[in-house]
């Protein structure tokens, strides 16, 4: 039988040899989409010791990075010129401090400066970032009072490795609270979390509650995922660490009610017997990867190792291959809230190995693998 890891070898390798390390997408910018992929990659480097997945990490983050710690595109001029606007933006918002998280090892593995002081450069606007009135990081800049379900991946598992490299508690707190405040108040009467939720009520999709109205799968998986990684840096025998299973275990329950016939998850996470619905890779993989973390942890019972096994094996039975190169089909491309309303998930485009979905592949892989 072909091992989990061997699956994600597979597609880190399909990927390689399809970019060099600094052409991965997005080009010219440090952010998310690279960054996920990347810290699978990390994690494969980790089962496997293979040098190869170490230095291609390396190797874009160091297309970023410069000897002073200090980051291309970040506090750029405005330019109307569409590469150096996104570049511009790249302080303002979590989906560019991400990649942060593979920092940590690199500085371990060789000492260099630069990737300490990158991460302090990362760390130093978080305190003062834009908040709602309940304490809440806004997503962006662009978007007050407004918290999206996928800023804890983005900004959650980073402050908690930053907490444990600088001893700095408060980092770690607030990756617990932010998670303690999107658990709170984007959670409706079924436990399900919705993507967006705007405390003011100002946002065109906001409703009575602040909510927007879909229940997109990704970010649901992005908010699993980030829980248990937090997790990782907590006391286990704290009141912190037993509220963050609490929420992760209510909301993998919730989760497991909306799988489809394959046992997998789809785009519009609450409506899995629409017509016009899709099963999506990528929010599949990512509670799949919750399911065998959050059993593996204890946060929930062995009893649910048979639905990780069920979801992994049909993600595995939807893998297609050309050649030697895995191809990973039916992963949405990213998106705003924008009108937030179900139409607007359900006609987001597909791209076959799409980073959001290989990335995601891959920690699902690496952690089976501790499982099977």
């Amino acid at each position: 039988m072909t091992r989990p890891i061997d699956y994600a070898k597979t597609a880190c390798d399909t990927i390689m040899q399809k970019y060099k390390a600094p052409d991965l997408p997005t080009m010219n910018t440090f952010f998310y989409i690279g960054g996920v992929f990347l810290s699978g990659m990390q994690r494969v480097y980790f089962q496997t010791g293979e040098k190869k997945y170490f230095d291609y990490i390396k190797e874009w983050v160091d297309s970023y990075i410069f000897p002073d710690g200090t980051i291309l595109g970040y506090n750029r001029p405005y330019d109307t010129d569409e590469v150096t606007r996104v570049m511009t933006l790249v302080p303002k918002t979590f989906d560019h401090k991400q990649p942060g998280i593979l920092l940590f090892d690199l500085y371990k593995e060789t000492g260099d400066e630069r990737y300490r002081k990158a991460i302090d450069y990362i760390y130093e606007k978080v305190p003062d970032w834009g908040r709602n009135s309940k304490g809440g990081f806004w997503h962006m800049s662009v978007t007050p009072n407004q918290m999206w379900l996928d800023s804890l991946y983005m900004i959650g598992p980073f402050l908690a490795m930053y907490s444990k490299f600088k001893n700095e508690k408060s980092a770690l707190c607030e990756a617990v609270n932010q998670a303690i405040l999107m658990y709170e108040n984007m959670r409706d009467e079924r436990g399900l979390l919705h993507h967006g939720w705007d405390d003011s009520g100002e946002a065109e999709w906001a409703g009575e509650n602040g909510l927007s109205p879909t229940v997109w799968g990704r970010a649901m998986g992005w908010f699993t995922v980030a829980v248990p990684d937090i997790m990782d840096y907590l006391n286990p025998g704290s009141e912190e660490y037993k509220k963050l299973a609490e929420m992760e275990a209510n909301a993998l329950k919730a989760v497991l009610k909306y799988r489809n016939n394959l046992g997998l998850w789809c785009q519009v996470l609450d409506r899995p017997d629409a017509e016009d619905n899709w099963c999506e890779t990528s929010c599949s993989c990512l509670f799949t990867y919750a399911l065998f973390k959050s059993v593996r942890l204890g946060i929930i019972s062995k009893d649910y190792l048979d639905d990780a096994k069920k979801a992994y094996d049909a993600l595995i039975g939807r893998l297609k291959y050309d050649g030697e190169q895995m191809l990973i089909e039916n992963v949405s491309v990213g998106t705003c809230i924008d009108e937030g309303d179900y139409r607007h998930y359900i006609e987001r485009r597909t791209v076959t190995n799409d980073l959001h979905g290989t990335g995601a592949f891959v920690l699902m892989c690496t952690e089976a693998e501790k499982m099977l």
